[in-house]
């Protein structure tokens, strides 16, 4: 079902002359025509990912799953991980490229358009999936619309489906959830198969948010 919270910031969205700056967590990203914006939500994954149990060692290898600006996937790079970075919007890509060659870590990233998972490679493993995720299903009309909504929730459903394989032992995926879409479709209503954490928290617009660490093995 469409939602008008999404309705409405997709207006906003498309009302703004592009392309215009952003920044967060300390980098300025460039948003381009049908890209959605890099928004407070991710500070708090960045923040997770220099948490001192469940973030970024050097050398880990980095899955970032609905890349968008590329914010993620450079914040990764910049913590000296290995990153891919897809996402199924071909607009998104570009610009998450050029938002890395201006961050000077092009070579560590490796960007992929894909639906879903499709893109990646046979037998490549991650130590982190970030996973930047709509959470209302409804059928986009345009790859702008992607960003916020995941029709019969086929983005969730593949990464749970598929994670447990694409995870290295003791691998993680971190996502951020508000408590409104908590109460509408628990996480653990994509699967029974992991562990959840919640970790970092924020109020955003009046409504908490947080981080949560899934881990295969519940």
């Amino acid at each position: 079902m469409r939602s008008k919270k999404a309705e409405a910031r997709l207006q906003k969205i498309r009302a703004l002359t592009t392309p215009y700056d952003v920044t967060y967590g300390g980098i300025t990203l460039t948003v381009d025509q049908h890209v959605y914006p890099t928004s407070e939500l991710s500070e708090l994954v960045v923040e997770c990912l220099d948490d001192p149990v469940y973030g970024i060692t050097p050398g880990d290898t980095v899955l970032d799953y609905g890349t968008g600006t590329g914010f993620l996937a450079i914040q990764a790079a910049r913590r000296k991980a290995r990153v891919v970075a897809v996402d199924i919007n071909p607009d998104a890509i570009d610009c998450a490229k050029k938002n890395a060659a201006r961050h000077r870590v092009s070579d560590r990233i490796s960007f992929r358009v894909s639906h879903n998972l499709k893109a990646l490679k046979q037998h490549e493993t991650f130590n982190i999936i970030t996973a930047g995720m709509p959470w209302d299903d409804a059928r986009p009309a345009d790859m702008l619309e992607y960003s916020v909504y995941d029709p019969q929730f086929q983005m969730k459903r593949a990464l749970f489906q598929q994670g447990s394989d694409l995870l290295k032992p003791k691998g993680k995926i971190i996502l951020t959830y508000g408590e409104a879409i908590q109460a509408r479709h628990p996480m653990e209503e994509f699967s029974q198969l992991y562990q959840f954490f919640k970790r970092h928290h924020r109020t955003i617009n009046n409504q908490r948010h947080f981080v949560c660490v899934a881990m295969p093995g519940a």
